[in-house]
């Protein structure tokens, strides 16, 4: 795990081979551990780009948990959401991820693992410009994180994040404005003012006072 945190795929990639392997050939190993296994070098197959051999080990760890809700299955379908996303299949994600969001929903109402289906969902919707859809998303996975995590919570003014470009996106820029400064006073509680994800909610502002015309107001961002 430290080997994939720290991004050094070419480390971590043989150690998790190695453990899978044995527990292939552990009569005793339960399916849902050689599953883990799977799901893990999948996502960090993902990360460094190699997203078939990811699709097929997280497919794979699929069909070895057992069948019905189970986080273990929301996760895994979740997993496999993010690669199709990656790869450009948003079809094959948006099913995915609709299918783990309904998973959440039956064994989690409410909870973490259907807030982040919840989140995932809306940004397939961004991305094919189906931005009501996308906000509605982002605004109720925000509200969920806001009850399960906090208005400081870098999640849920992530989230909030997201409603304002969606909004910017429907064209309702004095909405997004408004939630853009909502989220500005987070980050600067959260990060302070010189943390890159500050800067770049700045940077935001500013092009959308440039959008509205004033260019003045757009130039101190």
């Amino acid at each position: 795990r430290v080997h994939r945190t720290l991004g050094d795929y070419d480390a971590a990639e043989p150690l998790l081979r190695r453990a899978l392997a044995q527990a292939e050939d552990d009569p005793a190993a339960p399916p849902v551990q050689r599953a883990e296994l799977r799901v893990r070098l999948g996502d960090l197959l993902s990360a460094a780009g190699r997203y078939p051999e990811a699709r097929e080990l997280t497919r794979e760890a699929l069909e070895l948990l057992p069948p019905g809700p189970g986080a273990e299955r929301a996760g895994t379908l979740n997993n496999l959401g993010n690669i199709a996303y990656a790869e450009g299949d948003f079809a094959a994600s948006q099913a995915y991820y609709e299918r783990a969001l309904a998973m959440h929903r039956a064994i989690d109402p409410g909870g973490e693992g259907e807030a982040l289906a919840t989140l995932n969902l809306g940004s397939v919707f961004a991305i094919r410009d189906q931005h009501e859809q996308a906000r509605d998303h982002f605004r109720r996975a925000w509200e969920m994180r806001l009850e399960l995590l906090g208005e400081d919570h870098p999640d849920t003014a992530d989230a909030l994040y997201r409603v304002a470009d969606s909004q910017v996106s429907m064209g309702e820029l004095d909405a997004a404005e408004e939630t853009y400064l909502r989220v500005l006073d987070r980050y600067r509680t959260i990060y302070g003012d010189r943390h890159p994800r500050t800067a770049w909610l700045l940077h935001s502002i500013g092009i959308l006072k440039w959008r509205q015309g004033d260019l003045y107001a757009a130039e101190p961002y």
